[in-house]
């Protein structure tokens, strides 16, 4: 999957950035730092 080696992303994560970009979602919320490393994605990280 081009996302995987793009962004070093797991498989699961490569999938959720696929369907993010194909449905123009640009924001996330999760603990998962490597979403960061996305460009055009913003990462809402969780109070703890």
């Amino acid at each position: 999957m081009h996302n995987c080696r793009e962004y070093k992303l797991m498989t699961r994560d490569a999938l959720h950035v696929s369907i993010m970009k194909s449905n123009g979602i640009s924001h996330i919320a999760t603990g998962d730092e490597d979403f960061k490393g996305v460009p055009g994605i913003t990462v809402w990280t969780p109070v703890r």
